[in-house]
């Protein structure tokens, strides 16, 4: 199973979170009160449905920050 680490999850904070440095207004951005353990725990989710490795991944949330699906890029 691919594996969520201290170094991606500061990649989904950069690039997906108000305040980091990569974020634009092209991109979507998560929810402010989501956690690590939260961001593992949609990870897991995601990589057991049948995840296959990948070194980019798309994730889908709403308006408001919610998590709506996420898939490899290819």
């Amino acid at each position: 199973m691919p594996e969520l680490d201290e170094r991606g999850i500061d990649a989904i904070r950069e690039y997906h979170f108000l305040g980091g440095s990569k974020v634009t207004d092209l991109k979507g951005t998560f929810r402010a009160d989501l956690t690590n353990v939260d961001l593992h725990k949609i990870f897991v989710t995601w990589a057991k449905q049948g995840a296959k490795m990948t070194r980019r991944i798309m994730v889908v949330c709403s308006k408001w920050g919610d998590v709506i699906t996420m898939f490899p890029i290819p």
